[in-house]
């Protein structure tokens, strides 16, 4: 199975910096979802757009490998990248710098269980400083068993493993853990 780390958002709520190559406690956080997905998976490929060139050259330094698409848009480069692997795989953001091989091989382990082509998982925020009682929401997690349209959610709260930069706050907050 591959782990696909979808890298080619616009990142407009940060000024349209890349997102993955911020760096949190030092260290790009694209190395850092590299490095998990990689313990839990194996194999490991980046998505990147036009607008992300950078972060698939700073993937294939890393012996990732990197699919281009034609950054339409999250679910189009999906199909992309579904057209060229086919599933199995999991799909993990570029933003979570706290992400651990532990939550990844659970939530592998948890979406394996459920009989859907598509497994989500949600963000349950109630372990998160200040955000307990706020929706679940998806974090970019999917396992992709099939191409049928049927679909399920696991929901989890693991923190900051699930922690994602979309703000500068959560950059912030994400500099505060590391002691910075």
């Amino acid at each position: 199975m591959w782990a696909v780390i979808m890298a080619g958002g616009r990142a407009e709520r940060l000024w349209g910096m890349p997102k993955p190559l911020i760096k949190v406690c030092g260290k790009p956080v694209i190395d850092r979802v590299i490095s998990a997905a990689r313990e839990a998976v194996g194999d490991v490929a980046v998505a990147v757009t036009p607008l992300t060139y950078a972060v698939g050259k700073r993937a294939l330094a890393l012996g990732a490998q990197v699919l281009v698409t034609e950054g339409l848009g999250y679910s189009l480069d999906l199909a992309e990248v579904m057209r060229v692997l086919g599933p199995p795989f999991i799909t993990l953001p570029a933003d979570t710098p706290f992400i651990t091989p532990e939550t990844i091989t659970d939530f592998i382990n948890a979406a394996a269980r459920e009989d859907t082509d598509v497994v989500t998982l949600l963000v349950s925020y109630d372990c998160f400083p200040g955000r307990v009682g706020r929706v679940p929401s998806p974090v970019g997690i999917s396992l992709i068993k099939g191409e049928g349209p049927e679909y399920s959610n696991i929901v989890m709260c693991r923190y900051p493993d699930l922690l994602d930069i979309d703000t500068f706050s959560d950059l912030k907050e994400a500099e505060e853990l590391c002691g910075a």
